[in-house]
């Protein structure tokens, strides 16, 4: 992977360096190929030890820079003019061989200065576009999605046949809207 970190050569005042918190023993639950192929990652290295060693946050690919992204913006009504990732830590942008830049994120790497007393581990959140598409299927009276999507959160950890795409970025023909909140 060939790293670029411009973002984490702004300085202090757009992001704090930061190295993730490991978790301990790590498994790898599902991974997507498709994903990995947009920043050029042979979907076999998905099982190695040192992606999973990544994904924990006890190994750092060369040429990254972990940091935590600082912003400004609206938070309850109000502006706040110091906000940040509470949980999620920037490793840096990869380009690829076609030389597009993709920001690799590490979600739930522990606590940052801008977890608001939280401990900056992820929780298990349902992704807009899966949701969508289960009502749509639902309202059409097809209630496999909504049954597939239901049976995730009552084994987060165990594999899990078939999940593979709820990893990867929602299809391309699909309409979502961009709305971004940040915790």
């Amino acid at each position: 992977m060939r790293f670029d970190n411009h973002f984490a050569r702004l300085g202090s005042r757009f992001s704090t360096p930061l190295p993730p918190t490991p978790l301990p023993e790590p498994y790898l639950v599902s991974a997507n190929p498709d994903a990995a192929a947009l920043i050029d990652l042979d979907p076999e290295q998905l099982h190695t030890p040192e992606f999973v060693g990544f994904l924990r946050g006890g190994w750092l690919p060369p040429g990254s820079e972990p940091v935590a992204m600082l912003y400004a913006g609206h938070q309850f009504g109000h502006y706040v003019p110091q906000l940040g990732d509470g949980r999620a830590l920037l490793t840096g942008q990869i380009r690829n061989a076609r030389d597009k830049s993709w920001d690799l994120k590490l979600k739930g790497a522990g606590a940052t200065p801008y977890s608001r007393m939280a401990d900056g581990r992820a929780v298990l959140r349902l992704r807009n576009w899966l949701a969508q598409r289960a009502i749509e299927r639902a309202q059409q009276k097809d209630f496999t999605e909504v049954d597939r999507l239901l049976a995730l959160p009552r084994r987060p950890f165990d594999d899990q046949p078939g999940s593979g795409e709820y990893a990867g970025p929602a299809p391309a023909d699909l309409f979502v809207p961009a709305v971004s909140c940040s915790s």
